[in-house]
């Protein structure tokens, strides 16, 4: 699998690779963040993984694994601010519903 610094260029389900650091810039701009105040407890909703793959002329499934890639970025950001206590909304009942390939991507997703 290739590495990409835009998430924005995944492709296909095969281009997916995790996040592996944060960069020099992240890591600036987290320092900056810590020099106020930081909450201990954040939750997340995961939204607008469709929209986003549609507005890239991708298939909708292909939205939910950069929603992934940018939750993990997003983790990576948490941990470096010291926030310990994480919620995540990644799946509603309605999701259910949608074509097998999103339901078997979304499920796919929620075991790794």
């Amino acid at each position: 699998a290739k590495q990409y610094a835009d998430r924005n260029e995944l492709k296909s389900d095969d281009d997916y690779e995790p996040v592996p650091e944060l960069s020099w810039m992240s890591k600036f701009f987290i320092n900056v963040v810590k020099t106020g105040k930081v909450p201990k407890s954040v939750a997340f909703i995961m939204d607008g993984n469709r929209r986003f793959a549609s507005t890239k002329g991708q298939q909708k499934h292909l939205g939910h694994r950069h929603g992934l890639a940018k939750l993990e970025e997003t983790l990576l950001w948490c941990k470096g601010l010291g926030i310990t206590e994480l919620t995540v909304f990644a799946l509603a009942k309605d999701n259910l519903k949608r074509s097998k390939v999103e339901v078997d991507t979304l499920m796919g997703l929620c075991k790794d």
